[in-house]
């Protein structure tokens, strides 16, 4: 960024969240849906971006010095994805969400913050993954050995430091199912589950996935019979598959119980 050495760096207006407050007009809730589970305020800690290695600082920052968020989720993940060429991720991105929030209504859960997750499940796509694992250590991220082999799969432990650090997003539920939405985990909560299964119904390589069918007939009978459907489509075609994460085993065996 330009400018003078010695003044306040001149960070972009962002949103963070707070609740059980009253509802104040200049704040704007992040999700298109107008709900009231989330209310947003501007932050004053985007300096934690200094906290990058500076070769993540300069790769981010090099698009959004400029970048200002509405608090509009369906609007900012699109214009900063667009920001990096990322056009197709943004648009997996709103049909993700668009599908979590469909699945927060079968199986009460709080839209809004499956809308959130959804919209930034992917963000870290911004990360190349030749320089994923250096910006995980970076940033005291857990790197596994599965990870280590196919850097590509950490970008669901990245998308959370980018949606704390960038967009400040803080609550927790958000970030879990953040976190975990390629491999899930055990001991995943229900938002967990639907954001999971709604990045593989709206799967982004092109076509239908083959377990859709199976995958919506399960939805029937319950989430975690759909999440299971998947996961087992998963172990019986792990020979497919360039590594087994751990996460994912220790999910399936929960549900298996």
């Amino acid at each position: 960024m330009g400018g003078d050495p010695n003044s306040a760096p001149s960070y972009p207006t962002i949103w963070t969240t707070t609740t059980g407050i009253p509802r104040d007009p200049d704040i704007v809730c992040t999700s298109s849906t107008k709900c009231e589970c989330l209310l947003w305020k501007p932050a004053k800690h985007y300096g934690s971006i200094k906290e990058f290695g500076s070769n993540e600082k300069n790769m981010l920052e090099k698009h959004i010095g400029e970048f200002n968020l509405t608090g509009q989720i369906a609007e900012d993940v699109p214009r900063f994805l667009a920001l990096f060429g990322h056009h197709k991720t943004a648009e997996h991105c709103a049909t993700v969400a668009a599908k979590a929030i469909e699945l927060t209504t079968i199986f009460e859960d709080n839209p809004c913050k499956a809308e959130q997750a959804g919209y930034l499940h992917d963000i870290s796509v911004v990360i190349p993954n030749d320089k994923k694992i250096n910006f995980a250590r970076r940033q005291l991220v857990e790197v596994l050995t599965e990870e280590l082999k196919h850097p590509m799969i950490i970008h669901q432990k990245l998308s959370v430091v980018i949606a704390k650090e960038i967009f400040a997003v803080s609550d927790m539920e958000v970030l879990s199912a953040i976190g975990c939405h390629t491999t899930l985990k055990a001991g995943a909560t229900r938002l967990d589950k639907i954001v999971f299964l709604a990045d593989k119904i709206a799967w982004d390589q092109g076509g239908n996935p083959p377990y859709e069918n199976k995958v919506t007939e399960a939805l029937e009978e319950s989430l975690d019979a759909a999440v299971l459907v998947y996961l087992n489509y998963l172990w019986e075609t792990r020979s497919q598959i360039q590594i087994i994460h751990p996460w994912f085993v220790e999910a399936r065996e929960e549900l298996l119980q």
